[in-house]
């Protein structure tokens, strides 16, 4: 709630008592700073103003004596109540402190439904105003476009298609969290964290926000601030951890906010002006000192000598004046080290009930005071430290573009003399593509944004070529003028190297599909061969046998015998053709079952001995991985025939958690490791153990036979 004063102008000395008492009996209306008079006076200094009037006569005058658009509360008992868009009207009978509670609250919502947008335009975050009746939700496009990409939606869509966006992780969470707020009108601020999932990417969102409610309790509008906490999920994680353990510990406000301060590293405590006694809430640790300890000598024992009359100066300042708050530096004395800096800010809550006492926020700035105590005498350091920074560093005039100063790695860097650098336009320093970028943050810069900001950018050197860099902008006091940092390393052979690897990587890829395209071409080759060659003749001969029985009644049955002979065998022929081509059925049979078959052929067409040693737990290989095995095995065994001249063949394949291992070892003649890739056959192998992530070695040496190995990582191929 934006509002934080509060004009009350009562004539009547029991509207006075009711109005003090529900102020003071409830907790969040104590939180204003409420002022009685009994007329409106000519200057008004307040947020709201409460009036009670007679009549509808007195209160139209009071309403034009008013700014336009001054939210205002008449009271009276003569009145009934009702509500409009600036102006309610409340009988005295109707009167209570859950019936303000509800017109502020909505009050300061319509103040932040106009101004939402206007703070989108300026933030990253994803602001977002849903309004309940109508089902629709508006966005500011510019963070969606940084979060999502390009919004397709131009700022507005129904609540159903955003909450369709939620990851499938987190299901309908979004929608029980949102409706039990809405019924819940107890509590209109919320916190809630979810995923959403929109062009192919998934993002870890934290949605804050609060419920604007009518004053009768139905929620109108939910306002909310969504940020994008992807690349700190762990410490979001941690966040909502805390926070919903402490949401289940934690019952009664109270108890929430002794929690609170606890972890905090600010120091909270009360001071109880007529007893003099201290109440140390939080920051025990800071001093070391219980309570028990610190009231023992309140005023003398803890602070250094000279600072105590400034002390009590500022103590004395706040409790005489509730609307003055002071903060102030001074040295106070830690348990078992000595005196520190520590940094208080008084403030005068005498007049709230559940305080009544002078509160006081403290934390040590002992670390940060000898800081800037060796700041100040150790200029030459800073200087060693400037000039012989790893990071290029130059300091330059965001109203000028001027540099100011640069240290020894920026010259470097850019190829500049130090008197050549200083005032150096830094526009001239930056790629032409790539000047819009920094011009936006010069911009912001000048408009009073002193985040830091970090980018990738293409400069470039005095000698013209580009430099590659990693840029971090940092505003800098630089002798009481407010400039630019930049922070600058120098990533030109990190770019080039990611280049050469890609490059590397589409002629890998090249080669591949090449190897692929030679293995087609040459089984085609051997397909044609077969028919035509082998299949083609055996088909002719029978025919030829069976045209000649046809004219010759005395051979006729021999010649029909012979012909039935030759077609069976091209039957066979063409059975084992197939069975080389065609795709083993590993769905069906499993990879060992077809590696099985796979050597039942081989051995009714040559004289190898085979030993097998299968450990494969094939459930867990994908049915492309286990053809591609089988493929393997089968383009070697075709080498060994071809080739080797073996009469011996061991195939093993073992698996663990991790990795599959292909062997395949014959006792042939082998062959000259420069030799060991020229072959087609032993490329195929490659590039199809290349397609899973495979990797293949030969070993082979004249006459001590051939062994190949084949190893795919599971965990990038399963």
């Amino acid at each position: 709630m934006s509002l934080k004063s509060i004009l009350a102008i009562i004539q009547k000395q029991e509207t006075l008592k009711l109005l003090r008492q529900i102020f003071i009996s409830n907790h969040s209306l104590a939180l204003f700073k409420i002022k009685f008079v009994k007329s409106l006076p000519e200057k008004i200094n307040c947020d709201f103003i409460i009036a009670e009037c007679n009549n509808r006569k007195e209160a139209t005058l009071l309403l034009k004596n008013l700014p336009p658009q001054f939210p205002v509360i008449v009271i009276s008992e003569k009145m009934k109540t009702s509500f409009t868009s600036q102006t309610d009207f409340i009988n005295l009978d109707d009167l209570n402190g859950h019936l303000l509670i509800k017109i502020f609250s909505a009050y300061a919502g319509k103040e932040h439904i106009r101004k939402w947008k206007l703070i989108g335009t300026l933030e990253n975050d994803l602001i977002w105003d849903w309004d309940i009746k109508s089902g629709m939700i508006e966005y500011n496009s510019s963070a969606w476009n940084q979060i999502f990409g390009v919004d397709e939606f131009n700022g507005k869509m129904p609540i159903d298609n955003w909450m369709a966006l939620v990851s499938d992780i987190d299901n309908r969470k979004p929608f029980s969290f949102f409706k039990s707020k809405i019924l819940n009108t107890e509590t209109d601020v919320f916190e809630v964290e979810y995923q959403m999932c929109f062009n192919n990417r998934t993002v870890y969102m934290l949605e804050k926000g609060f419920i604007i409610r009518y004053p009768s309790g139905k929620a109108k509008n939910i306002i909310g601030i969504t940020k994008n906490i992807s690349q700190q999920i762990e410490r979001a994680i941690e966040i909502e951890r805390i926070y919903r353990d402490a949401h289940e510990k934690i019952k009664e406000n109270e108890f929430k906010y002794r929690n609170l301060i606890k972890y905090s590293k600010m120091g909270l405590s009360v001071i109880y002006p007529q007893t003099q006694v201290v109440d140390i809430l939080a920051g025990k640790e800071i001093l070391g000192y219980s309570n028990e300890e610190y009231n023992k000598d309140i005023n003398n024992r803890y602070i250094h000598p000279a600072d105590i009359q400034k002390v009590r100066e500022a103590y004395f300042a706040i409790v005489n004046d509730p609307e003055k708050t002071e903060s102030l530096q001074y040295r106070a004395y830690k348990k078992n080290v000595g005196y520190i800096w520590i940094e208080s800010t008084f403030l005068n809550m005498l007049n709230i009930p559940s305080v009544n006492g002078i509160v006081a926020h403290f934390r040590d700035i002992n670390d940060r005071k000898i800081a800037e105590e060796l700041t100040r005498l150790s200029e030459e350091k800073y200087r060693v430290l400037f000039n012989k920074n790893p990071l290029g560093l130059v300091v330059w005039d965001p109203h000028t573009f001027r540099v100011l100063e640069a240290n020894e790695k920026a010259c470097s860097e850019y190829g500049y003399k130090l008197e050549e650098f200083i005032g150096f336009d830094t526009r001239k320093l930056i790629q032409p593509q790539f000047l819009d970028r920094f011009l936006k943050y010069t911009r912001a810069l000048l408009a009073g944004d002193n985040e830091p900001i970090n980018y990738q950018s293409v400069n470039k050197s005095k000698s013209g070529s580009d430099l590659f860099i990693d840029i971090t902008f940092r505003p800098f006091n630089y002798f009481g003028k407010s400039v630019s940092l930049a922070m600058i390393r120098n990533i030109t052979e990190q770019v080039k190297l990611e280049e050469a690897l890609n490059a590397e990587k589409s002629a890998k890829q090249r080669e591949i599909t090449e190897a692929v395209l030679q293995a087609q071409e040459l089984e085609r080759g051997h397909i044609g061969r077969e028919l035509h060659d082998n299949i083609n003749q055996i088909l002719a001969t029978s025919r030829l046998y069976i045209e000649y029985a046809q004219r010759n009644a005395e051979m006729h049955d021999n010649l029909l015998f012979k012909a039935k002979e030759f077609i069976l065998t091209a039957i066979r022929e063409v059975r084992n053709l197939s069975k080389s081509i065609l795709t083993p059925s590993v769905i069906e049979v499993g990879l060992v079952g077809s590696l099985q078959d796979l050597l039942n052929s081989v051995k009714d067409i040559s004289n190898l001995k085979f030993s097998e040693v299968y450990k494969v737990q094939e459930n867990l290989l994908s049915a492309e991985l286990k053809i591609s095995i089988f493929r393997i095995v089968q383009e070697q065994l075709n080498n060994i025939i071809k080739h080797a001249k073996a009469s011996k063949v061991m195939i093993s394949i073992s698996q663990d958690n991790n990795s599959l291992l292909i062997k395949v070892k014959d006792n042939g003649i082998g062959f000259s490791k420069h030799n060991s890739n020229s072959g087609l056959g032993l490329k195929n192998i490659g590039s199809r153990a290349a397609l899973f992530n495979g990797t293949m070695e030969i070993i082979s040496k004249p006459q001590k036979g051939t062994l190949l190995k084949v190893e795919f990582k599971l965990n990038k191929t399963v």
